[in-house]
């Protein structure tokens, strides 16, 4: 299953957002914090994930003196400063004699002590002191574990392949309220592939299988004792559109993203759906397919600031709103460094983003660890900034503040037909606050104007009526 969706992103997934602007003005320089080498070894980094200021990211180290094939081992890796600085951690599994450079699947930084990683042969790994130690978890199985997901150090879920099944697709769900101590089968068992879940908290809980369409999101609030679901996402009919991957905001925004597949050629067009009420409608926007190849992985939408990576040819897709609308970023390496794929991909509270990039997706080239700066504001350019900086909060109920360096420029608010609903004009400080209070729910463009042009700065949501 893991290779089935490793190979779909390598045939050309191509992956942007709700609305993409064409501008390629860089907003972050990178630099390798990481370099995946050192004398007796080779690194493959593969996923990063960060709480707060704290990030782990995994990966495979290969002992280049050894001609064995048993010469790869797992490896954590912990930074306490958003990705600047690296501690190698060794959590005590054996070596292993596969050439695959991703054995754990997934991997998530619960808080700035806890962190806990699913992956091949039914492998969990959970540390609750920052790293220092790992112990394994016992999930009564060795199949594949495709994800993981916990609400708080007690509370998670996780999905993986049902044992003896054959050649018939089945997930199964096992909960936790004890921080991993005792996996507890689900007494609900989609009859799909396993795909993807999230913890809401306490016993709340959403999973949705990968089978590519005509799947729901299932949902629970008492341990799956009764289940939920939303319609099909894609309906069997549609025969073209295949689900790839999804990101949770709360109870209600859902972002998924996947491929248009025209049997015509291996590059196949991406789309994005958005979801707003918990999955039960979709808005849908195709992408063209010149701007990045083969999307791996999103940054969790949680963040006002939102990455999307894969084979990007020196570009990357970037949201400054949750998620609500998307631009193109070059992605400025302060090295000769030549990016070639994004593997994974975190944002910290600062700003700060961090990567697992590598030169050759498809074999061991050089991997490294990146972190990418914000450019200040105040930097001068020869080109005038094009867009407000950044607008919360997304969704929003009463008001809406805008810090830009647009100062002194028009600000509209436009429904969904166009029309203007809200004017002002951005103070000398930058910031301005919006009154929507009296607006219906809905979606809004958010526009500047200067020298008699309208300039979309993104997208948002308005819930309060």
């Amino acid at each position: 299953m893991r290779n089935r969706l490793f190979v779909l992103t390598m045939l050309g997934i191509v992956f942007a957002g709700l609305t993409i602007s064409s501008g390629l003005r860089a907003q972050y320089r990178w630099h390798i914090s990481h370099s995946g080498r050192d004398a007796q070894s080779i690194f493959h980094f593969n996923i990063v994930s960060c709480a707060g200021e704290v990030c782990t990211a995994t990966g495979v180290k290969r002992d280049t003196t050894l001609k064995t094939i048993d010469r790869n081992r797992v490896l954590f890796f912990r930074s306490t400063d958003a990705g600047l600085n690296w501690i190698e951690q060794d959590p005590g599994l054996p070596h292993f004699q596969s050439d695959d450079p991703n054995p754990v699947y997934s991997l998530q930084q619960i808080d700035s002590l806890t962190a806990v990683a699913v992956g091949d042969s039914g492998l969990i790994l959970r540390t609750s002191d920052c790293g220092k130690t790992w112990q394994t978890q016992d999930a009564h199985s060795k199949h594949f574990i495709e994800d993981v997901s916990f609400s708080d150090p007690m509370n998670g879920i996780l999905v993986m392949s049902h044992p003896d099944t054959g050649l018939v697709s089945r997930s199964d769900i096992l909960i936790t309220h004890d921080g991993g101590q005792n996996w507890l089968l689900a007494p609900f068992t989609p009859w799909r592939s396993p795909g993807f879940c999230h913890a809401d908290g306490g016993n709340s809980f959403r999973m949705t299988p990968y089978s590519g369409r005509n799947i729901p999101i299932y949902k629970t609030s008492d341990n799956w004792i009764t289940v939920d679901s939303t319609p099909p996402i894609i309906p069997d009919g549609d025969r073209i559109h295949l689900l790839t991957g999804f990101g949770f905001r709360g109870s209600d925004t859902i972002i998924a993203y996947g491929v248009v597949d025209t049997f015509l050629s291996l590059s196949m067009p991406s789309y994005i759906l958005q979801s707003v009420d918990g999955g039960m409608s979709w808005t849908k926007v195709d992408v063209p397919d010149t701007i990045v190849t083969n999307a791996h992985c999103m940054s969790s939408p949680d963040r006002g600031i939102v990455f999307v990576g894969g084979a990007n040819f020196h570009k990357i897709i970037v949201s400054s709103d949750h998620g609500m609308s998307w631009r193109i970023d070059t992605l400025m390496m302060d090295t000769a460094y030549d990016p070639s794929f994004v593997y994974s991909i975190s944002v910290t509270p600062s700003g700060h983003a961090v990567g697992a990039l590598s030169d050759n997706p498809f074999s061991w080239g050089q991997a490294v660890l990146a972190r990418g700066d914000p450019i200040p504001l105040d930097i001068k350019s020869n080109a005038p900034p094009t867009r407000v900086s950044d607008f919360y909060p997304n969704p929003a109920i009463s008001a809406i503040t805008i810090i830009s360096p647009e100062m002194r420029c028009v600000v509209q608010l436009l429904n969904v037909v166009g029309v203007e609903v809200v004017r002002d004009i951005i103070p000398a400080d930058g910031t301005l606050t919006l009154d929507v209070s009296s607006l219906p729910r809905g979606m809004y463009e958010v526009v500047i104007e200067r020298d008699g042009q309208m300039i979309p700065a993104g997208k948002v949501a308005l819930i309060g009526k």
